[in-house]
């Protein structure tokens, strides 16, 4: 999508579409781990401008906006394009669909993430689980213990029995909720940082 931007429309929309696509990577990480941090938009748009940076920054759904402004300038540059080509050329529709087909596709990513950030296992399958789980390390010993050999490998293997399924089920809590900002889920702002410059540097290399 960055590189049909750069073909597609002008340079000066070109370039506040690149910084939108950023913006979009960086305000949907917020978004997602519940923070309000508008700098990285902030420092993205204002140069450019700042009144498109006070949309943004003051929406309620910050990435939504930040597409719904990158279609407008998609439209705005696809319209300038075909003023400059010859009369019934038809080139810019199929690359306006393009970049329309691209952005619903985010809308749908934005959909999703929010999705999984918002759905939760519910309270009572994840209390009967962990009582579950008590009853059984609890009762365990009692049944090792009168094995053969029992008194020798009872303590060791309840103690790694529980520390594994423990482990289990701490790591269930952690996939239920990737996007909780610590340093054990998912670390969004690498990558947002990664998106950003690939963007910048392949449609605007003096950035």
């Amino acid at each position: 999508m960055a590189r049909l931007l750069v073909t597609s429309l002008d340079p000066e929309n070109a370039r506040t579409s690149a910084h939108l696509l950023a913006c979009f990577a960086h305000s949907l990480a917020q978004r997602l781990e519940s923070k309000e941090n508008v700098e990285p938009c902030i420092s993205l748009l204002t140069p450019l401008s700042s009144t498109l940076s006070a949309r943004i920054t003051q929406a309620p759904n910050k990435p939504l906006e930040c597409l719904l402004a990158l279609g407008e300038r998609v439209h705005d540059g696809i319209r300038k394009a075909e003023k400059a080509r010859p009369e019934g050329d038809r080139s810019m529709s199929v690359q306006r669909l393009v970049l329309e087909t691209c952005i619903g596709d985010l809308i749908g990513q934005l959909g999703s993430c929010e999705r999984i950030a918002g759905t939760r296992v519910p309270l009572t399958y994840s209390r009967h689980a962990t009582r579950l789980l008590t009853l059984f390390l609890i009762t365990l010993p009692i049944v090792l213990v009168d094995q053969p050999g029992g008194r020798f490998y009872t303590i060791p293997a309840v103690v790694f029995v529980t520390w594994a399924f423990t482990g289990i089920d701490e790591v269930a809590q952690l996939i239920e909720d990737p996007f909780q900002g610590q340093p054990f889920s998912l670390q969004l702002n690498p990558l947002c940082d990664k998106i950003q410059n690939d963007v910048l540097q392949q449609i605007l290399p003096e950035d």
